[in-house]
């Protein structure tokens, strides 16, 4: 069985992408896979797409979390995956949604504050 591949989305100065890395490092000493570390600063398409919501975990190209990683939940779903079953259960894949439309919703005060939109790669003032 090949490993999974879990995609850590990030940007430099940002304490929660740290304590997400940290969480990701913990369980992968317990169960295995591969961890890939992107900096959305670096990518204009995932700078649009996670702006709002990082840090962003995926698991083989599905987002499995924004802005706290739990330990217990990437457990469950690692272990789902490991022994064929959908690693992300109807209820939590719909939270995942809702979560990601309110804050895709208020694009112009979303976490980085009032004017975050204008402060990413290529907006220099």
């Amino acid at each position: 069985m090949s490993r999974s591949k879990l995609v850590l989305y990030t940007k430099p100065n940002c304490p929660l992408c740290d304590e997400a890395k940290g969480v990701l490092l913990k369980v992968q000493q317990e169960i295995p896979f591969l961890l890939e570390e992107r900096n959305i600063e670096a990518d204009p398409a995932a700078w649009e797409a996670y702006r709002e919501m990082i840090p962003v975990v995926e698991l083989d190209g599905e987002m499995i979390f924004f802005g706290k990683v739990s330990r217990h939940r990437l457990r469950q779903i690692l272990a789902a995956r490991q022994g064929g079953r959908p690693a992300l259960t109807p209820r939590y894949r719909a939270f995942l949604e809702r979560m990601r439309a309110r804050l895709q919703g208020g694009h112009s005060e979303g976490a980085g504050g009032k004017d975050s939109h204008l402060d990413g790669p290529g907006w220099e003032q």
